[in-house]
């Protein structure tokens, strides 16, 4: 029971980056996958909800002088020239670009988008997200077993993470030459 609070607080406050020693845990059979998709998916959702009120209530001029954000400047005017036409696709890519996710979260919230619409849409990006993950994990052990090899929870993790660099990189890499980053 205690993996699962600290990996709904790691998720809520950490985000992303809890999510893969949660796989290894998962992996290993410390947790249970199941229980680790809920409790990541509410901590998620519900982290992206808050932030997406915090920008609710407050108007982007202002969210826009956050000391936090100040060196954010050019990704946040980048998705507000797209949040129009392709509101749907920047929140997929929050997930997949290191460093986006909250503040597109906020910029959501500012821009007033429909609540329920976004939070339906998010719910669904984050399990096509965590799916993603655990699925090249467990897939990756699964080989890796058939081989013999005693490091496969640790390998089928470091592939999960080389995919993700991979996709991070190329998306990033689309993303510049279209002229959204």
């Amino acid at each position: 029971m205690r993996y699962y609070i600290l990996l709904f607080f790691g998720a809520f406050f950490a985000g992303d980056t809890i999510i893969f020693p949660g796989v290894y845990l998962a992996l290993k059979g410390t947790i249970s996958l199941s229980w680790f998709f809920v409790v990541v998916v509410a901590a998620t959702v519900t982290s992206d909800s808050l932030w997406y009120l915090f920008g609710r209530f407050f108007p982007l001029k202002k969210i826009r002088t956050f000391p936090i954000l100040k060196n954010k400047q050019r990704i946040i005017n980048k998705v507000i020239i797209s949040f129009e036409n392709h509101n749907a696709k920047i929140l997929f890519l929050s997930k997949f670009i290191y460093g986006t996710r909250i503040i597109t979260q906020i910029i959501f919230g500012s821009m007033r988008y429909n609540f329920p619409k976004y939070l339906f849409l998010n719910l669904l990006i984050i399990i096509a997200w965590l799916s993603l993950i655990t699925t090249i994990s467990f897939t990756t052990k699964s080989i890796l077993e058939t081989t013999n090899i005693n490091l496969s929870s640790e390998l089928a993790i470091a592939t999960v993470l080389i995919i993700i660099l991979i996709i991070y990189i190329w998306t990033k890499k689309i993303l510049n030459k279209k002229k959204y980053l």
